[in-house]
């Protein structure tokens, strides 16, 4: 009722519509039952069949394994000189994740996080600590391209592309949004407090939500930076670059892809078989069971 705004006058009717996040993915369950998602829900998968199928991503730096073992690529260049992401492999919504701003101190760099400025080897020692019985993956901190920094004070934004390839081999987009940190936020994940808007065909933003937020953003309340009627930069380019994805791997229904305008152009983030209801539905301002997903599924078998 909150979250998709249903006290409008007129909306309440249309709550039949909706969907929930915990239904959404019961249906692409159903819908991916013959497929190994695995590859995609997987960081570490995601960016080794990237890599295989030469689609530009955000590199590993290392990986901690259990037990705190260590493992590099033999292709990073270490340590990095710039900011570092922390995050577990298989978690979503930004839970686990963590920014590591790179500087110069005493001795040499450092990469600082709340009180704390350890040099490398620290860092590393420090992230194995924290990974205790599970795994975790340090990629480079990207920075927005300067076409979309103001739509952020320093966190990653990234375009949310839904597209669907149905049984018969055809390809397209469904839902583009737009989604933004908010704060200090180093994630712009729906569910961890981030704006998002809609993206028409065009490339233009619609006016920015925010999950449980009763007021709608036409300009970012941390920047001032004018989200409404504001054409994104690289749009055709972003989308595009999921659907090469889908294309190229091809053995997923729906996938909800994340892609960023880095400084050196869009990159693969990640990759979603559950890819946010909740998101989808409360940036574009309608009900799933609205759109051509039924209709979608249907050819999944999913009645």
């Amino acid at each position: 009722f909150y979250v998709f705004r249903l006290w409008r006058p007129g909306r309440a009717a249309a709550g039949r519509f909706y969907v929930g996040d915990s239904e959404c993915q019961w249906l692409m369950d159903l819908a991916h039952r013959h497929a190994d998602a695995g590859p995609l829900a997987d960081k570490r998968r995601f960016f080794h069949a990237c890599r295989e199928l030469d689609l530009p991503t955000v590199p590993i730096l290392a990986e901690v394994g259990r037990a705190g073992r260590i493992e590099t690529l033999a292709s990073a260049s270490l340590p990095p000189r710039g900011d570092v992401f922390v995050k577990p492999p298989d978690r979503s919504c930004g839970l686990g994740a963590q920014r590591w701003r790179h500087g110069d101190g005493p001795g040499g760099d450092r990469w600082q996080r709340g009180g704390a400025a350890l040099p490398w080897d620290a860092l590393l020692a420090h992230v194995a600590r924290e990974a205790g019985p599970g795994r975790l993956i340090l990629q480079p901190g990207l920075a927005n391209h300067p076409g979309v920094a103001g739509f952020s004070r320093g966190g990653l934004c990234t375009l949310r592309v839904v597209s669907c390839l149905g049984p018969d081999g055809e390809l397209a987009p469904l839902w583009t949004v737009w989604r933004m940190p908010a704060g200090e936020a180093d994630v712009d994940n729906f569910a961890a407090g981030g704006l998002a808007a809609a993206v028409d065909a065009d490339g233009r933003l619609r006016p920015a939500v925010r999950k449980g937020d009763p007021v709608t953003h036409a300009l970012h309340p941390d920047t001032g930076a004018r989200i409404e009627g504001a054409t994104l930069p690289g749009f055709a380019a972003l989308r595009d670059l999921a659907l090469r994805a889908h294309h190229r791997i091809g053995f997923v229904g729906f996938v909800g892809w994340d892609v960023a305008l880095a400084a050196d152009g869009p990159l693969l983030l990640e990759a979603n078989p559950t890819w946010s209801a909740s998101l989808v539905q409360a940036a574009c301002d309608v009900g799933l069971g609205e759109t051509p997903l039924p209709a979608l599924l249907r050819r999944f078998e999913v009645a």
